[in-house]
């Protein structure tokens, strides 16, 4: 009779787990993208490291520009390169353009859909009225957008101007300058820099943007969700408080509700759904999902790359004068510069577009999920793929920029000093999806912010400091490590 001990047992038990695994996994991986190697429970985690869009390229170099690892046992295919990426989401849209329902993100919207979107019926329209009523402020149709965010920054300088030359770091200056353009802009209310309740809604809302750069287990992995470890339960209590005050003023919007006086993007969103006829029911739920993308992108998209702006410049001092100049011979000192001017300040346009280019904000574009199964380059990409486009692999291309890695604004600019529009340049999200409004403000929120204290001061770094680093923080998103600057007004 052969005597079997529990060791032996639970030997000969993991022997047939791992077996069954690896003959799971031959059969999973056939013919999908090549990639590092994946164990049983973790997949491939510890091949992603600290920063998984220099991962993504290094995994680029190896396999190819299509490649692959696991979470789990959830195949996530990487696509590196611009023509990788039109392929994907310009000729089989059809199968690459749906969004993953994620655990996380409906946790920290408190049930209104995050990452995962409507109905695409529902989401298409989203967009579009969300998109329209953007368009509409930059028009100056229905609210002069530009007169919110140029009252902001008029306060911003105060703000700098309080400093009397001592170093600071800019980070919560910019924060809570562009949240409160943002506050002004969708619900018609600005906030005084010490304001308990706006500090503490600002608080929330950036230890929930750091809980978003980090990979999000919890998606992957469901058991991690039941433990009383990680950011969700603490991403789900502080979310819990910016529905609350979000739900209060979308009933205050409805109670106040003038189609005659039309302050903010809500008011302006209540009165197209009232006219609304193409057969889409908008609800509370999807005007604050609009609300939240808009603030989510636009504020922390901006006050990000502000961030990496102004440390770039008191790094390349020479490059910021180049722009003083060009401000000063265009605008001149009488009045700020503005969105018309865009057009006649090419290198200061050029400096912007190198900072998004060597320090994107979001390197790693929005995850998208295969509806179905499917082949990319003659690799299969079986149903329910997680699909991340590394937008990073693009901005650092060395086959599209000629020294990729060196900030160079005269990159972007012709032989005659015009900028130039021709080009592979994703500074957010794949250009061939629909763009989220959120981006569209930010991008005005960043040139005018910008050229703007550009005019009125002159960064640099404080006396006997070391040179800051421009290596960004660990994560998914790209941040400035904290850095201090003095701001010298200019006369």
């Amino acid at each position: 009779m052969i005597d079997l001990n529990v060791t032996t047992v639970l030997a000969v038990v993991f022997i047939v787990l791992v077996d069954a695994w690896a003959v799971w996994y031959y059969f999973r991986r056939r013919g999908t993208p090549p990639g590092p190697v994946a164990f049983p429970v973790i997949g491939s985690l510890v091949s992603l490291g600290d920063t998984p869009h220099e991962t993504f390229s290094a995994m680029g170099r190896t396999y190819g520009n299509i490649c692959s690892f696991w979470l789990g046992t959830r195949l996530v295919v990487v696509l590196n390169g611009y023509e990788t990426m039109r392929e994907a989401f310009l000729d089989k849209a059809g199968c690459f353009s749906h969004r993953p329902s994620y655990f996380l993100p409906k946790l920290a919207s408190g049930g209104i859909s995050g990452d995962s979107t409507p109905r695409p019926s529902h989401w298409r329209a989203q967009q579009r009225l969300s998109s329209y009523i953007v368009r509409s402020f930059t028009l100056g149709q229905t609210v002069s957008l530009e007169r919110k965010i140029t009252v902001e920054i008029q306060g911003l300088f105060d703000h700098v101007t309080s400093m009397q030359s001592a170093p600071f770091d800019p980070e919560r200056l910019l924060l809570k300058s562009v949240a409160n353009t943002i506050c002004s802009v969708i619900f018609d209310v600005t906030f005084p820099y010490d304001h308990q309740e706006f500090c503490g809604f600002l608080e929330l809302f950036k230890r929930n943007t750091d809980a978003a750069s980090k990979i999000p287990l919890g998606n992957y992995f469901p058991f991690l969700r039941h433990l009383p470890i990680g950011g969700h339960k603490e991403c789900f209590e502080n979310s819990e408080v910016v529905q609350v005050f979000m739900k209060k003023t979308v009933a205050e919007h409805r109670e106040k509700f003038d189609p005659e006086k039309l302050r903010d993007f809500t008011d302006v969103y209540l009165s197209k759904v009232r006219d609304a006829n193409d057969g889409i029911k908008f609800t509370d739920d999807l005007l604050m999902e609009a609300i939240r993308d808009i603030f989510v992108a636009g504020t922390s998209t901006a006050a990000a790359a502000l961030q990496w702006a102004i440390l770039y410049m008191t790094v390349y001092p020479e490059v910021q004068e180049k722009v003083q100049d060009e401000i000063d011979r265009v605008v001149g000192k009488d009045r700020l510069p503005s969105l018309i001017d865009r057009s006649n300040l090419p290198y200061t346009e050029a400096t912007m577009m190198e900072v998004s280019r060597l320090r994107l904000t979001g390197p790693l574009s929005l995850t998208h999920v295969t509806q179905q199964d499917t082949e990319l380059s003659g690799f299969n990409i079986p149903k329910g793929t997680v699909i991340i486009p590394n937008v990073c692999s693009v901005s650092t291309n060395p086959e599209v920029w000629k020294n990729p890695l060196e900030f160079d604004p005269a990159g972007f600019l012709d032989s005659d000093g015009r900028l130039m529009k021709e080009g592979v340049f994703l500074p957010f999200s794949s250009g061939w999806c629909a763009s989220n409004p959120g981006e569209q403000l930010a991008r005005m929120l960043m040139f005018l912010y910008f050229s703007c204290l550009m005019q009125q001061f002159r960064f640099q770094k404080p006396d006997g400091a070391p040179p800051p680093s421009l290596r960004p923080k660990a994560g998914l998103n790209l941040v400035p490590c904290p850095y201090e600057i003095v701001a010298i007004p200019r006369t």
